[in-house]
């Protein structure tokens, strides 16, 4: 009941956050503006076509990286299983109106296949997305220090620089937590809590398992390097997107924007960041000169084509429950 209550919260933030940004577009006369944006990327149509070949790319390194995890846990399944499930993941995150709605059906989907390892198969979907989170707040660091100018540039710019040291900041307690692997070992309510209730021991045993992955030697290095690969290349679909649209910007000044972008949709204000991003793009898309119109047709477009990808994952959903029944998990070698 109380995940329906936030749920619907969430829908409406996002629809009141898009309906300010419509209303003020319509204001100052710049909703045509948007539908000749539209227009113009339709006609630059095979920058388009390599944006979707693009997230096949992103896919292709998330898959790669939770995969990594998996085998960390001693779990093994074929790369095309795998990849299957996170397109599938991807359709219940874009369509069940929650980014953790796919982490779920994922982690489901593998648990079932290997009933002995649960816990450490909802620590790989757990982990997957705290590193994912991690390589997006350093790249996002990175791009503060070597680009210093440019976010001192303009009023915009330095309120992102407070944005992104807040991030950073939190992100690094989180750690200190996570990394301390006796902390909440020490908090007695903790204890009592894991030892006295089903649900205190899964989660006591899904914190073990985290750590395996955290002190796996060399592991953490790769699923980073992964993560690196898979925000730079979304940068890279959200360049040709943006020629689509004829914005004369170069690959530096919008891979800073969609980073930020990104980050701040990633905040679970409203489904999958809907409305947030919009207002997010307007905000940074501002300060190198384009457009409120063009960066809200920029951030629809970027969603748009997540949207089409997880409809693929639709199908392969409807093929997998099909065929679940002659699914089976690779034994590892002994």
């Amino acid at each position: 009941m109380k995940k329906k209550v936030f749920t619907i919260i969430q829908i409406t933030i996002a629809i009141l956050i898009l309906a300010v940004i419509f209303f003020k577009l319509q204001q100052s006369g710049q909703l045509t503006q948007l539908l000749d944006a539209i227009n113009r990327a339709i006609g630059n149509w095979p920058y388009l076509i390599i944006t979707f070949i693009g997230l096949f790319l992103s896919a292709f390194f998330c898959t790669v990286r939770w995969g990594c995890l998996l085998k960390a846990q001693d779990v093994h399944i074929k790369f095309s299983r795998q990849f299957t499930l996170y397109l599938i993941g991807q359709f219940f995150s874009a369509f069940m109106l929650g980014s953790t709605g796919g982490d779920v059906i994922k982690a489901y989907y593998v648990s079932t296949e290997t009933k002995h390892k649960r816990a450490e198969v909802v620590a790989t979907v757990i982990v997957d997305r705290i590193i994912g989170l991690i390589a997006l707040v350093i790249l996002l660091a990175i791009l503060t220090v070597v680009r210093i100018n440019f976010f001192l540039s303009s009023p915009e710019t330095k309120i992102a620089i407070w944005f992104n040291m807040s991030l950073l900041i939190a992100v690094t307690v989180g750690l200190l937590i996570i990394f301390k692997r006796n902390l909440l070992e020490k908090w007695s309510l903790f204890r009592k809590f894991e030892e006295s209730t089903s649900i205190g021991k899964v989660i006591g045993k899904v914190y073990n398992a985290m750590h395996i992955c955290f002190n796996q030697p060399g592991l953490m290095p790769k699923v980073l390097f992964l993560s690196f690969l898979n925000h730079i290349s979304m940068a890279v679909w959200g360049f040709y997107i943006a020629m689509a649209l004829g914005i004369p910007n170069g690959f530096i000044d919008i891979l800073t924007v969609v980073i930020l972008i990104n980050t701040i949709a990633s905040i679970p204000i409203t489904p999958n960041g809907l409305g947030t991003r919009e207002s997010a793009a307007i905000f940074m898309m501002g300060a190198i000169g384009v457009s409120a119109a063009t960066a809200v047709t920029f951030s629809l477009l970027c969603y748009a084509a997540i949207l089409l990808i997880s409809l693929i994952g639709g199908i392969f959903y409807i093929i997998y429950t099909a065929q679940k029944g002659k699914i089976t998990v690779e034994q590892p070698i002994q």
